[in-house]
Formats: structure tokens, C-alpha cells, sequence
């Protein structure tokens, strides 16, 4: 499970080699065996003796924003991979084959997307052909023509494809949408509705999980391949939640459907709309449940958070066996 401190002046020591949480009127002992990462949305006191506890259980601890994004990561100094994988990250970067490997990316993405797509087509029929219309486009492997090339003759163009066919996707998912979550467009920092205030944080924690599977695969992820040039950032966790991002994209049109997403989730300030605390205790845990269900996956039935695991140890055995050429 993710511990999630969101409460203002939580106080987390180490007692009998557990973690002990103690807040104003009750605390309570966590097992590190029990926890794959920490989440510290609000200010509370971090003893040493518990943060040593989580280096030693490879436990991450993660400072988060107000949008669910990282500010700081606390974790083992040893990197737990040699250089040479490293390396092999920057050659493979520069050779087509990193082209072909971002298009594998985005063909599972909009194979997802598409998935998405038809799941809404059954429940509005009344936009039935636009959502059949963005369905085959999705579906038609709209980057293949880039295959061949190497990454610093396509960047541009191969974003630039890929936001148009977003928008596509956006606009028809926002009119499939209850008439209080639709959305003008995607929108970050800030977002400009509760839908994508909700779908920002969303991807904010799968960041998290996408960054602890690459160190745990022993890869950099500051070394990239598409997103390679954006300064002081986890270029290559940008790459692979390419394929995972439609997940939270179905977790929060279900729920929608569902009418789970309530307006007392969220709030409105500094120009835009953020999660509360009650939206925070909503999403968390039960985004984090859906990341344990298992699901179908190279004939194995895998927990979608292993799954992300499983993508990063492949690219880490395709760098192993690139060869740089000559």
C-alpha cells in the first residue's frame, strides 16, 4: 500500500522496526513490509530513525504538490545499476531504434484510448459516430510513419501528431461526459475544471510508480528519449506512463458515470480548481486499489502497478542487449 500523510502535524517515528504514526489522539504501528511508498501531502514531522527504516526497505518517500506531483524524492543513495546500463540509455536514444520504441509507446496508448473510447459508445449513444469516428483514427497506427527515424529528425513532428490526435480524443471523451464534468480542454497547471483537476493528480501518482519502476529496473530517468531535452526533469518517466495514462483516464470516467465525483472534492483557488483534503482521501486509496486489480497481460493475469514494473525491467533488458553502432 502507499502510506498517504496528509494530515497537518502527523508525527512519524520508527518503533520495534515499524513505522509509528502518532496523531493528535490515536497512532498506530505499519509494518514496512507493508508499504511500497510514502506520500507527504502536508506538513508533518519525518523522524531520521523512519526514513532510514524506508531507505533500508527501499521504500520511496515522495513530497507532493497540491496536484500530486512530485516536489522531492527521498531514496537509497546507490543508484543499484552500473554505469554502462546508463550509457546505453544515451546510445539507444540517439539510433531509430528509440523512435520505434516511443511509437510502441503510443500505439499502446491509443489502443487504450480507443478501448476507452468504445467503453463510452455503449453508454451515449447520442455521439455515437463521433466516438466511432476518433475510434478508427486511434486504431488506424498513426505513427507508423515515422518508424526509421532517429528521434532528433521526428521530435517535433511526432509530438506535434500526437497532440492533435489528443485533442481529438479530449473533445469526444469531454462530450461523453455528465454536463458537470465536461471540459473545455486538458488543462494543468492550473486546471480549469474539476475533471481535469482530478485527472492531474491521477497521472501525478502514476508518475510516481512509473519513476519507482524504472530505479528498480536500474534505470536513469533522467535520461529520456522523446522528452530527452526538458530540463532538470524524469524524461523517461515521461516516455513510459505514455501507454498507462488511459488507465487513469477510464478510473475517472467510470467513476464519472458513476456520479462518484463529488463537487465537495474539490476546490477553487489561485485561479483554478485543486483536490481537497476529502477529494485527497476519496482518490488516493481507491486509485491505488485499482492499480492492485489484476488484469490481463502477456497471457499472465498482473496487477496493473506490476505491469508498469514489467515495462520497465523489458526497455532495462532491451538497452542491455543494444548494440551502439559503429
Amino acid at each position: 500500500m502507499q502510506l498517504l500523510l496528509d494530515t497537518h502535524g502527523l508525527v512519524i517515528k520508527k518503533r520495534n522496526s515499524s513505522f509509528w504514526v502518532q496523531a493528535k489522539t490515536t497512532s498506530r504501528l505499519i509494518s514496512p513490509h507493508r508499504v511500497t511508498s510514502i506520500a507527504v501531502t502536508s506538513n508533518c514531522f519525518l523522524s531520521t530513525s523512519a526514513i532510514r527504516l524506508a531507505v533500508a526497505h527501499q521504500i520511496p518517500i515522495y513530497l507532493m504538490d497540491g496536484i500530486g506531483q512530485t516536489d522531492a524524492r527521498l531514496w537509497s543513495a546507490t543508484f543499484g545499476s552500473t554505469a554502462a546500463l546508463r550509457r546505453k540509455q544515451v546510445y539507444f536514444a540517439d539510433s531509430p531504434a528509440a523512435t520505434a520504441y516511443v511509437v510502441e509507446l503510443f500505439r499502446l496508448k491509443s489502443q487504450q484510448q480507443a478501448e476507452n473510447l468504445r467503453y463510452l459508445q455503449n453508454r451515449r449513444p447520442s455521439i455515437h459516430e463521433p466516438l466511432a469516428k476518433c475510434i478508427k483514427v486511434l486504431e488506424s497506427e498513426p505513427f507508423s510513419g515515422f518508424l526509421g527515424l532517429c528521434l532528433d529528425q521526428c521530435t517535433a513532428a511526432l509530438m506535434g501528431h500526437e497532440g492533435t490526435l489528443a485533442r481529438q480524443y479530449w473533445q469526444v471523451l469531454s462530450d461523453a461526459m455528465p454536463e458537470p464534468l465536461q471540459f473545455e480542454s486538458r488543462s494543468r497547471r492550473p486546471a480549469t475544471d474539476t475533471f481535469n483537476a482530478a485527472l492531474n493528480y491521477l497521472y501525478g501518482m502514476l508518475y510516481t510508480v512509473v519513476e519507482n519502476a524504472l530505479f528498480a529496473a536500474g534505470l536513469d530517468p533522467y535520461l529520456g528519449f522523446l522528452h530527452a531535452d526538458e530540463y532538470n526533469a524524469a524524461t523517461l518517466s515521461f516516455d513510459l506512463i505514455e501507454p498507462f495514462r488511459p488507465w487513469a483516464d477510464r478510473w475517472l470516467i467510470e467513476n464519472a458515470l458513476r456520479q462518484e465525483i463529488k463537487t465537495e472534492h474539490f476546490e477553487q483557488r489561485e485561479g483554478g480548481y485543486y483536490l481537497n483534503r476529502s477529494g485527497k482521501q476519496w482518490l488516493i486509496p481507491a486509485f491505488n486499489g485499482f492499480l492492485l486489480e489484476k488484469e490481463r497481460f502477456r497471457q499472465q493475469d498482473l496487477p496493473r502497478r506490476s505491469q508498469i514494473y514489467r515495462l520497465a525491467a523489458d526497455l532495462a533488458t532491451v538497452l542491455r542487449n543494444f548494440e551502439k553502432p559503429h
